[in-house]
């Protein structure tokens, strides 16, 4: 049998180190041990940054690839299928300007304005200062936000 002398007093009391560990009153302090050479870490986060990288590569993709398909379910006039395909991208690469673009303009296409016009309006956030569409957008916004006003007065 096991000697248990650093749990229990020789008379069967429960330790005062025992007592203060289930009153959590004992602080554990995680044991760390940090390689501080340079190599090591420059070779770590070099390494992570590729795995990171690759990920990154690998959602975006795929967030593509769903858009491709997106486009041709609206070539086909399937629009709650691009909804959910855009969306699908989307939740892959949120930050993607040609996603929000597209789903506000699908929104749209569907009388869903005020979903169109958060849309449009991520579209302009993520988008570079030069894009080609950002002042036709940012009037669409400007239309729809009237257009919304126009709708809840008619309420």
């Amino acid at each position: 049998m096991a000697d248990n002398t650093d749990l229990e007093k020789r008379d069967g009391e429960v330790s005062d180190e025992v007592k203060s560990d289930v009153k959590g009153e004992k602080e554990k302090k995680p044991r760390v041990e940090i390689d501080t050479t340079d190599n090591f870490t420059r070779r770590d986060m070099t390494e992570e940054m590729q795995v990171l990288s690759s990920e990154a590569d690998l959602k975006a993709a795929e967030a593509e690839k769903k858009y491709i398909k997106a486009t041709y379910a609206f070539d086909k006039n399937d629009i709650d299928e691009a909804l959910m395909l855009i969306r699908s991208a989307l939740a892959l690469a949120p930050g993607n300007p040609k996603y929000h673009y597209n789903i506000g303009f699908l929104y749209w296409q569907k009388d869903l304005i005020e979903v169109a016009l958060n849309h449009y309006k991520l579209f302009l956030r993520y988008a570079p200062e030069n894009h080609k569409e950002r002042q036709n957008i940012a009037d669409r916004v400007t239309y729809l936000e009237k257009e919304i006003k126009t709708r809840r007065t008619r309420r």
